[in-house]
């Protein structure tokens, strides 16, 4: 399954779940940010040599470490 991890500079995804590892504090916080179902994600940069990604969610910028963005999952691309 792909992750918001996986989405390429400059790309679009939809959120599709958030991997059920995670705890329920951290499902929360996620939640509060805008990283929720259905919802578009676009990845403004990816970190050098497996840095942080830079995302957009609900009118807001993020950057997301590996260890977080891998486990918000997004729908395949058609």
């Amino acid at each position: 399954m792909q992750s918001v991890w996986d989405i390429p500079k400059g790309k679009t995804a939809e959120i599709s779940g958030l991997d059920q590892s995670l705890s329920k504090d951290v499902v929360l916080r996620l939640h509060d940010m805008g990283f929720s179902p259905a919802q578009q994600v676009l990845c403004l940069q990816r970190g050098f040599l497996g840095g942080p990604v830079v995302v957009a969610v609900a009118d807001a910028v993020f950057t997301l470490e590996r260890q977080i963005a891998s486990c918000i999952l997004i729908a395949p691309a058609a």
